[in-house]
């Protein structure tokens, strides 16, 4: 994961490896670039995932899964992350939510269809948690199978860490 994004020209704050561990590689005050206009005020995490079908690894297998093109809406199959990689981002999720001040613990709005809204957001409009689909067109990750999890979370009163 780490090398592909050197590789891209991208960095990130935060990755989730396929076992869940947590890297840290870029210091939270410093710029990652991974998200276009918010790169200066934004926290990135990356979340290692063979995403395309054909990239499955046989020594790692992932349930194949549809999300929502971001901008069509149309379905699209691809590798889901795993169980474990998503519980991860929301205990992450969470944490930095209660320890940087700056990121409110709040979420996207839900569509009519009561799935997370997948369109591009205004500069106003992103606060708090908001996936990669929101800041960039050019962008479909992270799909729609982790923000259930995150809106049962956040639908709680807010961790102990």
């Amino acid at each position: 994961c780490f090398d592909i994004l050197v590789k891209r020209g991208l960095s990130v704050h935060l990755m989730i490896d396929r076992d869940g561990t947590v890297y840290q590689s870029l210091d939270f005050t410093k710029r990652a670039w991974q998200a276009k206009g918010v790169n200066d005020h934004s926290i990135g995490i990356e979340i290692n995932n063979q995403f395309y079908i054909n990239q499955q690894d046989p020594k790692w297998p992932r349930k194949e899964v549809y999300s929502r093109d971001p901008r069509s809406g149309v379905p699209y199959k691809h590798l889901d992350f795993t169980e474990l990689q998503k519980t991860r981002v929301v205990q992450v999720v969470e944490a930095l939510c209660k320890v940087v001040p700056t990121i409110p613990r709040i979420l996207p709005p839900k569509g009519k269809d009561g799935k997370i809204i997948t369109r591009l957001l205004n500069e106003n409009e992103i606060k708090g948690v908001v996936g990669h689909f929101h800041t960039s067109v050019e962008k479909i990750d992270p799909g729609d199978t982790l923000w259930p999890l995150l809106y049962n979370s956040f639908s709680k009163p807010s961790p102990k860490l």
